[in-house]
């Protein structure tokens, strides 16, 4: 199994299999919701993924790291990169990483597509996450989806108990 995608074992798969020919629009949009909800319920609202990490192991005292920011703010302005009065979401760069994240069904449910439109995403959570973004508290996307399989699980098993019912299988 490849880094980038997730097994997940379901019971009663085999009657939904048998049933694709019959039902695959059904199965299909109950496949994308259980992915989607999965993604919003269980991945997202993790600590360091979507929601922003209080700092992590390593990270500067938050007085030095104000220090910082003020002189990477005076800095900038100097330059020309940023202008006052400065606003949040209209500086170069500034993407608001934490609202830019999706979860969409793919292949007429059958896949979830699952990440960040924000430019600097893989390297707070994807593959080429830097030590730095690490050791802030910053998490993988695909280590988090690891991590929390048992939760994705329990809910694609919901869907697919409920698709089962709902088609009298």
């Amino acid at each position: 199994m490849t880094d980038d995608f997730l097994r997940i074992d379901l019971e009663g798969i085999d009657k939904v299999i048998d049933a694709l020919t019959r039902f695959p629009k059904q199965i299909g949009r109950y496949l994308g919701a259980a992915g989607e909800e999965a993604a919003r319920r269980v991945i997202f609202p993790t600590v360091g993924l979507k929601r922003y990490p209080p700092g992590g192991p390593g990270a500067p005292q938050a007085q030095n790291w104000t220090e910082k920011q003020r002189k990477f703010f005076f800095a900038a302005l100097r330059e020309g990169r940023i202008e006052v009065p400065y606003r949040r979401g209209q500086s170069p760069g500034s993407e608001r990483y934490g609202t830019q994240w999706y979860a969409k069904a793919l292949r007429g449910g059958f896949q979830t597509e699952i990440g960040n439109r924000a430019s600097y995403a893989k390297w707070l959570a994807g593959p080429q996450q830097s030590r730095y973004m690490a050791n802030r508290g910053w998490r993988k996307l695909v280590e988090t989806a690891q991590e929390k399989r048992v939760n994705i699980t329990r809910v694609y098993q919901a869907w697919v108990d409920k698709l089962l019912r709902d088609l009298g299988l």
